[in-house]
């Protein structure tokens, strides 16, 4: 109601896109790789509107799209078998990038992000993330997960620096969410 109170369109737009950009802000720890493509895509709107190369009504449009997209966190590019089980998104997204330049499959990233989950949901506790043990544990089972299976059986090309990064990520986001 208050955006649409508000005068001119690019004013209306400017005002989604503040609040937009805010929700990012606020989230942006909870799922890194969504919020950061989104806070990008609302960047190049304002950008493309203030340079006069995008119309005022066509920011608007793109700009109630993305706040939409943000707000119900709406992602076309997550397969179906990893939006059937919630809170497999969050890994898929944010490690595809380290597997695709291993040369990870989609399916394998798909087989991976779900497997991540199950692991972590084994060993979760009530408040396991301030249980030092519990994430001593979960570490030690993603590591193994990563080594032997994803690197041994799956041959997927990881160092270990690479293993090392990719559960410290997978805690972190497992913590946050």
């Amino acid at each position: 109601e208050a955006v649409e109170s508000m005068g001119s369109t690019a004013s209306k737009a400017e005002a989604i896109a503040a609040q937009t950009k805010k929700t990012i802000t606020d989230r942006m720890a909870t799922d890194p790789e969504f919020y950061k493509r989104f806070s990008d895509k609302v960047s190049e709107i304002l950008k493309k509107m203030r340079e006069g190369k995008l119309e005022d009504i066509q920011a608007l449009k793109e700009l109630k799209d993305a706040n939409d997209a943000v707000v119900n966190k709406k992602d076309e590019s997550v397969p179906e078998a990893v939006t059937a089980t919630p809170g497999a998104d969050i890994f898929y997204r944010n490690l595809s990038p380290m597997l695709t330049s291993s040369g990870t499959s989609k399916e394998q990233q798909i087989t991976i992000a779900l497997a991540v989950l199950d692991l972590l949901k084994k060993e979760a506790i009530v408040d396991w993330y301030r249980n030092a043990e519990v994430k001593r544990v979960m570490r030690n089972k993603l590591d193994d997960y990563l080594y032997d299976v994803v690197r041994g059986g799956m041959n997927v090309q990881l160092t270990g620096e690479q293993i090392q990064t990719t559960v410290d990520q997978i805690i972190n986001l497992a913590e946050v969410n």
